[in-house]
């Protein structure tokens, strides 16, 4: 059932970068979305685009992100040294751009998708038929499938922080309030712990029939909006560090037409778009924990799995196709800066902790 990355055979050590620029809606960067884009297209082998998912005119400050995925880290490493490091010295104090870069290998890494076009990195590696669905558990095993010498055997993948009481783990405060206003000049993040896991989770709808469309909007939708909320508003009880929701953006969007208006869907339910959710945990028990324990949740993957099976109502659909990617990262293996950002943006709160 759906796609795995074919990681079987080879030594894979690669990097998955998220790139941001933060602006507001009267004064959008284009120029200097324009040039991030630009140089990643330069070097590497997929970028995507987002936008966040939010049409509150309140919310006066949005992000452009682009996520791009470098197969081989030292193509990365030479276009970091090469290209990207005099653009980021470039800078100035007030930039509203960020990135979040993560080297990343096979035994830490998984991708899975209903479709059967791949995305993110396994559009790189290529996929193979994935036969182990549709138990708790199942991303841990798929990443343990794939040993190699970065990863030590045995290693839990776990925190040594907890945003609830556990003996033997720093107690850390993952719901703090940080001021509406920009954090000038530059912040790296140089204390962050081991094993943050981070997942990208997508949801395409096109096209969708009459049939397709009441599947989503009677035994889909409301499950995943209840999920979403959740980790948007629970983060302490959930060991969120970061959650934030995207529309994807095709490149003809960067034009000054596209720029001025987020493809976002108006109605409330979520048909004919691309949404994403990016989400940083604790670790990846914290994840684990977080669907198993939330009902709604649980509601949803049963009705996906029962809709997605053989024979099932969506089995072999294109028009709802739903992905999910995620790693978990070392400490030495996150490259995390803010230039010019918003105060507590993403993974800024990293500092605080």
């Amino acid at each position: 059932m759906g796609l795995l990355a074919d990681l079987d055979g080879k030594d894979i050590l690669f990097t998955w970068g998220l790139f941001g620029v933060q602006s507001d809606r009267l004064s959008l960067k284009k120029e200097l979305i324009a040039k991030v884009h630009e140089l990643l297209n330069q070097s590497a082998g997929r970028v995507d685009l987002l936008r966040d998912e939010n049409d509150d005119p309140d919310k006066h400050c949005v992000s452009t992100i682009f996520i791009a995925h470098w197969q081989h880290r030292k193509d990365y490493e030479v276009w970091k040294t090469k290209d990207l490091e005099p653009f980021w010295r470039s800078l100035p104090d007030d930039a509203g751009v960020w990135r979040e870069v993560m080297t990343v290998p096979k035994s830490r890494y998984m991708f899975f998708t209903s479709s059967s076009v791949a995305s993110g990195f396994a559009s790189l590696v290529g996929t193979k038929p994935g036969t182990d669905g549709g138990y708790w558990g199942v991303y841990r095993d798929r990443m343990a499938a794939h040993p190699d010498r970065y990863t030590a055997p045995g290693d839990t993948l776990t925190s040594p922080y907890a945003s609830k009481t556990i003996p033997g783990r720093k107690l850390v405060d993952l719901e703090k309030r940080y001021p509406n206003e920009i954090h000038r000049g530059r912040l790296k993040v140089t204390r962050a712990p081991d094993n943050i896991c981070f997942i990208r989770e997508m949801q395409a709808l096109s096209n969708l029939g009459k049939q397709d469309s009441e599947i989503w909007l009677q035994s889909l939708n409301p499950y995943f909006r209840s999920w979403v909320d959740h980790l948007d508003t629970h983060h302490n009880r959930n060991g969120v560090l970061s959650f934030s929701t995207h529309a994807a953006l095709n490149p003809s969007d960067l034009g000054d037409q596209g720029l001025a208006h987020n493809r976002t869907v108006k109605s409330s339910d979520g048909v004919g778009f691309e949404t994403n959710q990016l989400m940083y945990f604790l670790d990846l028990g914290d994840f684990e924990l977080a669907g198993r324990s939330f009902k709604d949740h649980v509601k949803l993957r049963n009705s996906a799995i029962d809709l997605l099976r053989p024979g099932g109502k969506l089995f072999k659909t294109e028009t709802l196709r739903f992905t999910v990617e995620m790693c978990v990262v070392k400490a030495e293996d996150l490259d995390a800066e803010y230039v010019g950002c918003k105060k507590g943006t993403r993974l800024m709160i990293l500092e605080d902790l």
